[in-house]
């Protein structure tokens, strides 16, 4: 997931980490272990408060599992990979 979200970054100089976070997660069925991990490896700690942390993890593993929840989508954002 990191080189994904590294690449999304990349790609989106204007974003910020978390909504990178999310669009690398998409649909991607992590488990919510696994996106804790990661979140706390790749989102800058100044970016939320420590009392958001377990709300905005909560809502990337919806992102993550639920098929309907087209957040970020290339077409809708206009985001890339390359």
């Amino acid at each position: 997931m990191e080189s994904y979200f590294r690449k999304i970054a990349k790609s989106n100089p204007c974003w910020a980490d978390y909504p990178c976070f999310c669009a690398a997660v998409q649909g991607r069925n992590f488990s919510k272990r696994k996106i804790r991990k990661c979140f706390d490896a790749l989102i800058s700690r100044g970016e939320y408060s420590k009392s958001n942390r377990a709300e905005l993890v909560d809502n990337a593993y919806v992102i993550s599992n639920d098929k309907n929840a087209e957040i970020f989508s290339q077409e809708k954002f206009g985001y890339t990979l390359a």
